[in-house]
């Protein structure tokens, strides 16, 4: 025990008051809570994912209690999930005369028929109405996930920027520093890829991600089975396997913590999408089967030449 106090002593002596006091910084920062940081108000969403991060991160490494926690999240939100799935088949029986409908109005669309259009709308509306079924309930799974989206990739940004000292070694394999980008580039392909697997997942399926989904890709990407015709949306299709590689530019040099995050959200969807095509799966979770196939539905070729140039221009815009 001398011996130990000896070369304490020793090693004080030798380090300057200003070394001494840099280390002892150090020690302070790597003990420190993250909450204590002062990263987020403890009254905020982001105070409250710091909190669940930094209890999952007392029995986990970093990257572990990022997956774990991303897990967890995922399974709050299935219920809803399986809500909007259950609404979602209940569209797709209504989904032959609401084919019908919907190229009656791009015809009157096209000609400039207000009233008439007007009139179709109203129909549409009165369909679903007649059929007990809310369009909007579909939109419940990606409109949960939007704000547990953005609430978990500020806070890993944040954490990411101060930085969280223990953040640096919380990695694992290549990508030890979660602070900064994944140095070999693997965690944003990966990324990329998980994305494509499932939109093309859900294309092949008749099932089409979500406006809000597809815009956040975050969270992106619930797909729900709305039952729409692949014919008639071509230039969605093709033009959604383009995001993947607008992803891919926008998050190279992202914090690894961040994408693996994202990773691991993305590889839950792939499993729900899946697992969600399965009838097995389908009856035990009491929601219907689809008994429409989208893909036989007719389709006016004609009226779509029309339009497909200002479908286009949407899109830029």
């Amino acid at each position: 025990m001398s011996d130990v106090s000896a070369t304490s002593a020793d090693l004080a002596q030798t380090l300057g008051a200003t070394d001494q006091a840099l280390f002892q910084t150090a020690t302070d920062l790597a003990s420190t809570s993250i909450t204590a940081l002062g990263l987020g108000s403890p009254y905020t969403p982001i105070g409250w994912c710091l909190h669940y991060l930094e209890f999952l991160h007392s029995v986990l490494p970093w990257w572990g209690a990022i997956a774990v926690g991303t897990l967890l999240l995922r399974l709050t939100v299935f219920p809803v999930v399986i809500s909007a799935q259950k609404t979602a088949a209940k569209l797709n029986e209504v989904l032959p005369e609401q084919a019908l409908l919907k190229e009656k109005m791009n015809q009157a669309r096209l000609v400039g028929d207000s009233m008439e259009f007007a009139r179709l709308s109203n129909e549409s509306h009165t369909l679903f109405k007649r059929h007990g079924v809310n369009p909007i309930k579909a939109m419940l799974a990606p409109m949960a996930q939007i704000p547990l989206f953005l609430t978990f990739f500020l806070t890993l940004r944040r954490m990411a920027n101060y930085p969280v000292e223990s953040l640096k070694e919380g990695g694992f394999s290549w990508v030890v520093d979660l602070s900064i980008p994944d140095p070999f580039l693997v965690l944003p392909v990966v990324t990329a890829l998980s994305l494509w697997v499932t939109l093309e997942l859900s294309f092949r399926s008749g099932k089409f991600p979500s406006l809000f989904t597809f815009s956040f890709s975050i969270a992106q990407y619930l797909p729900l089975n709305l039952g729409l015709n692949p014919n008639q949306t071509p230039i969605f299709k093709y033009g959604a396997r383009i995001v993947p590689l607008v992803t891919l530019a926008f998050t190279y040099d992202f914090p690894a913590a961040i994408l693996m995050y994202w990773c691991t959200n993305n590889a839950l969807s792939i499993l729900q999408v899946a697992a969600l095509k399965q009838p097995a799966v389908r009856t035990f979770l009491n929601i219907p089967q689809i008994k429409v196939n989208p893909a036989r539905l007719p389709v006016n070729q004609k009226s779509f030449k029309k339009r497909k140039y200002f479908v286009f221009l949407g899109f830029l815009g």
